[in-house]
């Protein structure tokens, strides 16, 4: 069964499901359609919805568009979920361009997520050009975050 329009921006379930219908709202909208679901996720009022409804939705729009999911990223509050999704963002970016990923998470991510981040785009990074990461890495200053791009690149070469 499914519902129709008076459950947007609940967290209600089915009958005898403990699945969120966030599932159902994803399918039909953001999945189909990126920009559906963006007129969804701006559509949810209370911030728990719209943290559990963005995990989801930027996920997966991250992998098509990056700069779309990075834009929408904002509206997400809770910490844990907000650098979960920044990594992944930055992840599905750095496909594209990594230095326009690593641009936006030093501008966008608090210390922890950007050095997560980091070694993200730099396994990334690495596996598609070897040698601007491993230059890259060389210009960052000594510390936590030359670290994780180390362990990235490092984990991008013994896959290779």
């Amino acid at each position: 069964m499914i519902l129709r329009k008076p459950w947007i921006g609940s967290t209600q379930t089915l009958p005898g499901s403990r699945m969120p219908i966030f599932g159902g709202l994803l399918w039909q909208g953001g999945e189909r359609d990126p920009k559906k679901g963006q007129s969804l996720l701006e559509r949810l009022k209370r911030q728990s919805d719209v943290d559990v409804f963005a995990k989801t939705f930027l996920q997966r729009l991250a992998q098509g568009s990056p700069e779309e999911a990075a834009k929408a990223i904002g509206r997400v509050k809770d910490p844990v979920i907000f650098s979960d999704l920044a990594s992944d963002i930055a992840a599905a970016w750095a496909r594209k361009d990594p230095i326009a990923a690593m641009k936006w998470t030093e501008a966008t991510c608090d210390v922890a997520t950007l050095n997560r981040s980091t070694r993200q785009i730099l396994r990334v990074w690495a596996s598609k050009d070897r040698s601007s990461a491993e230059q890259w890495i060389q210009s960052l200053p000594d510390g936590d975050r030359k670290e994780e791009a180390i362990v990235g690149f490092a984990e991008a070469t013994q896959s290779q």
